[in-house]
């Protein structure tokens, strides 16, 4: 854990407040964890999710991401760039640029999300930055359980963002991004 803090201080500017563990998660996914020891990068999302603690979240800079995607090469095992951990990524305003940066540069991209800012033209601009994977987190089987999780969301809601993610790939003949609930 004291190489991974140190790791992500060293290469990319975090406030003391985001030096520790829980915000320094990794970034980028080789073929297995062990590919990377001690190599991971922070990247910071908001979080809007039921926690209990109080760290100042926030977005990682036009900067700092161009010097992580500028270190890709250094990492040959790389073929995967994932967006997520803590917070939401679609809520950072490049995220779209970021995706097809990575996508550009000849490596999978993958995103997590709480599906709830999945509109119809969110959803169709990750078809079209060629997304490869994205990761809906429904954290409940039915309303009731979902919406006690995550107070202000919408199951209904996030569940047909889903559901037309999937008819506009349907309409345009691909099956990216691949469409991955859990």
């Amino acid at each position: 854990m004291q190489k991974l803090e140190a790791d992500c201080g060293r290469h990319y500017p975090i406030s003391p407040s985001q030096h520790r563990q829980r915000d320094c998660f990794a970034a980028v996914i080789a073929g297995s964890p062990q590919d990377l020891p001690g190599s991971d990068y922070g990247v910071q999302f908001f979080l809007h999710h039921l926690h209990s603690w109080n760290d100042v979240m926030g977005q990682m800079s036009a900067d700092v991401f161009a010097r992580l995607v500028a270190d890709f090469p250094g990492l040959p095992d790389l073929r995967t760039v994932h967006f997520g951990g803590f917070g939401e990524p679609m809520t950072h305003p490049d995220i779209l640029s970021m995706i097809t940066r990575c996508k550009s540069a000849g490596y999978a991209v993958e995103m997590i999300t709480n599906g709830s800012l999945l509109s119809e033209e969110m959803a169709s601009a990750l078809i079209d930055a060629g997304l490869d994977w994205l990761f809906v987190s429904l954290d409940g089987s039915d309303s009731g359980s979902y919406e006690n999780i995550r107070p202000g969301a919408d199951y209904e809601e996030v569940f047909g963002n889903i559901m037309q993610l999937q008819r506009l790939k349907n309409e345009r003949s691909t099956v990216f991004p691949r469409i991955g609930i859990e």
